[in-house]
């Protein structure tokens, strides 16, 4: 049995205060290869220290559906599971699956029972914007609030999030929208822990300040800098804050090569026309992709994790997102070339270590040395 419950500014797993540290994998619960793919990585994840991952109902830019009705229902027709390809550059659409909402449910509780076995607690997000209809209203997203609380509400390890990246202002998506929101999951689930958090720092101490929120799930910061300075300024709000999306859209997670030279696993790398992207590398320092994209290098992961890591209060939390791994249509040119892990020229939504140890090199690459950071601020603890 895996419980978590928030006390104060302590998030506490079976009663005991906590330091959350694990990954964004918002959308795999939307197939079952994703799904299953997950599910075969927590014991490893869980010997290095992982014990939160995050993902959205809705999913994310790696892949999203609408999985409620009009009504706020849980949808049990198939519809489209869509990838944004080509994230910031030329980017398009591509349907890469089909789903209906009741198997993403399904899912996802199947996600949180193996979790639980290894002492993970997972968020779980219920709206991502792309998956918004235009005529969707407050009361609509409260039904869908009301559908996925109704849902997980004996689940015990479960943490409830109603908005990916809100900006606490715009309709829909505004301070007084989150308090509703996050007051109709505890309506229909009191035991499951729920809160809310602003894209940008500015909304935060507002949403902090909500008596509806347990845990601020903020995903400000899009480089070091300002996502410590996001975490400083909530030091006195009296919950816990969690970064659920380190360095947003700049999580990257992928290293591109103008020169075509860089010795890298071919089932790792993807042949733009100007460059070649090497999947799962970083750049020691910040740095921009071929397609100008800011990245946060490997320099400023290191350090956002050490700066939770070092949080001896046990108030901060952090959830690394890597965009091209975990949500990897981002990373390929065209729709063509979403494809099976393997395929040499393709990639998808992979949760596997990389390649041998998988050092974030262009020669290495993978997600191995997050995880031995990970390992070591457990071993110091």
């Amino acid at each position: 049995m895996t419980n978590v419950s928030v006390s104060g500014s302590h998030v506490l797993i079976n009663d005991a205060p906590s330091k959350l540290l694990g990954f964004r994998v918002a959308s795999a619960a939307h197939t079952d290869d994703w799904t299953d793919a997950l599910i075969r990585e927590f014991p490893l994840w869980r010997e290095h220290g992982v014990n939160a991952i995050s993902l959205w109902l809705t999913g994310s830019s790696g892949g999203f559906a609408r999985v409620f009705t009009v009504d706020g229902a849980i949808s049990t027709e198939d519809s489209p599971v869509v990838a944004r390809v080509s994230y910031g550059y030329r980017e398009r659409f591509a349907e890469v699956a089909r789903t209906s909402g009741t198997a993403v449910f399904e899912r996802t509780m199947r996600i949180c029972a193996a979790a639980a076995e290894h002492g993970i607690v997972v968020v779980i997000g219920v709206v991502y914007r792309h998956a918004l209809e235009p005529t969707d209203t407050r009361e609509r997203l409260a039904a869908m609030m009301r559908s996925t609380a109704e849902y997980f509400a004996e689940t015990p390890n479960v943490i409830l999030n109603p908005f990916n990246e809100p900006d606490g202002v715009t309709p829909l998506e505004s301070v007084a929208d989150l308090d509703l929101y996050v007051r109709t999951l505890k309506s229909e689930a009191p035991e499951r822990p729920a809160g809310a958090g602003g894209r940008a720092a500015d909304p935060n101490p507002a949403i902090a300040a909500l008596g509806s929120v347990e845990i601020v799930l903020t995903d400000a910061g899009r480089d070091l800098e300002s996502s410590i300075a996001a975490y400083d300024e909530l030091a006195d709000c009296g919950k816990p804050v969690m970064n659920v999306e380190s360095f947003g859209g700049n999580g990257r997670g992928h290293a591109d090569d103008p020169t075509f030279s860089v010795a890298s696993p071919p089932e790792y790398t993807i042949e733009f026309p100007e460059w070649r992207r090497v999947v799962g590398a970083w750049e020691i320092d910040d740095y921009h992709d071929g397609g100008g994209k800011l990245c946060q290098g490997r320099q400023s992961y290191e350090s956002l994790i050490e700066y939770v890591g070092g949080d001896t209060s046990l108030r901060n939390h952090l959830l690394v997102h890597a965009g091209a791994w975990f949500q990897g249509a981002g990373a390929v040119p065209t729709v063509d070339k979403v494809g099976a892990f393997g395929r040499p020229g393709t990639w998808t939504n992979v949760f596997h270590l990389g390649h041998g140890t998988g050092d974030g090199t262009a020669e290495s690459p993978g997600i191995g040395w997050i995880l031995r950071q990970f390992k070591a601020i457990r071993d110091a603890e």
